[in-house]
């Protein structure tokens, strides 16, 4: 990745000489994520894996709810942008509900937002255009992210979970 295509050109070269391998190309895939490259920049999405993920358990004809979280009304991002996250693993801590699961689920999810958007942002030397928003169907989770003095359902959850406010 880089902006001189002679020398993007020369290290491709010289890794095929050292290496079994060959160009496929622009970047279509990559650690479960969709890549579209194109004049107006670079777009990641999920949608192949989501899919899959409903196909798996028979939900392809759920029904939707659109309950976006601003990534930009919830953190002080210095780009005004937002990303995506592709993590998978157990959480940290044990909640007793499942709205208490989902507000952390999505603290840990605007930290990497944060992470992501800068990497992007260092590695592209470009901003990215339009926020990218958190999607969340637990309506208590929502408004205790919405409201911040939300604070008997938050007082006792860990001060560093509050991060997504």
């Amino acid at each position: 990745m880089g902006a001189c295509e002679s020398l993007i050109a020369d290290f491709k070269y010289s890794m095929m000489d050292k290496f079994e391998m060959s160009d496929l190309g622009l970047l279509h895939y990559f650690l479960g994520l969709e890549v579209n490259q194109s004049a107006y920049g670079i777009f990641i999405s999920q949608r192949k894996y989501a899919t899959d993920l409903l196909k798996r358990f028979n939900m392809l004809n759920c029904k939707l709810a659109f309950t976006p979280i601003n990534v930009n009304e919830k953190l002080a991002i210095d780009d005004g942008t937002g990303a995506i996250s592709w993590s998978s693993k157990k959480q940290e801590i044990v909640t007793l509900s499942s709205s208490k699961a989902e507000y952390v689920a999505a603290t840990a999810l605007a930290c990497q937002a944060v992470w992501l958007i800068r990497l992007l942002t260092n590695l592209l030397d470009q901003e990215q255009a339009a926020t990218t928003e958190i999607f969340c169907d637990n309506r208590a989770t929502i408004a205790m992210i919405k409201n911040p003095t939300f604070h008997s359902r938050t007082k006792h959850i860990d001060i560093r979970y509050h991060y997504i406010h």
